[in-house]
């Protein structure tokens, strides 16, 4: 893997070719509809299977032992299976970096995932408070009905009698 500051990649849509994206200056990389904006920008269009001359020394970032051979120089065959390896290389580090990429994506993606489920599970629970609350109310306020439809037919049990005023001036 590479350990520069910023790396992305982007896949195009047509060829499904990736580019990884190198620059020193920026923190961080925007969405990949920006990034691949800014690569379509920025990158001259080639044949799909060419190399990438921006990423012609990228076999240096690999692990010594993943590291192509220095050719002889005086070998065609030699020089030719370099340029070979080199392109490999450069497409080991564009799928590795994809990888990165998108297991970067995943773990956000389950992040966002998964406060969205604790919210949710707080939602029911609140829901479902305030239903139990409701049930309650509402088995209360039937049991008022209930009293207050059987005292209306009856009369009051504490000897007291209501008797209507009719007149306010004997006050």
């Amino acid at each position: 893997m590479c350990d520069c500051p910023t790396a992305g990649v982007i896949t195009t849509h047509e060829t499904r070719k990736s580019w990884i994206i190198f620059n020193e200056n920026t923190t961080h990389i925007g969405s990949r509809s920006t990034v691949q904006t800014e690569v379509q920008n920025s990158i001259p269009p080639e044949a799909p299977d060419s190399p990438d001359p921006n990423l012609d020394n990228m076999y240096l970032l690999l692990d010594p032992h993943l590291r192509p051979a220095t050719p002889d120089l005086d070998d065609p065959s030699s020089v030719s299976l370099f340029e070979e390896h080199k392109q490999l290389a450069q497409e080991y580090l564009k799928v590795q970096t994809e990888l990165a990429y998108l297991s970067q994506r995943k773990t956000k993606l389950q992040e966002t995932q998964s406060l969205e489920q604790q919210r949710q599970r707080k939602t029911i629970e609140q829901l479902q408070s305030e239903k139990q609350a409701l049930i309650l109310l509402k088995k209360s306020l039937e049991k008022q009905k209930e009293l207050l439809t059987a005292n209306i037919g009856r009369p009051p049990s504490d000897g007291w009698v209501l008797v209507p005023r009719s007149d306010e001036s004997e006050l």
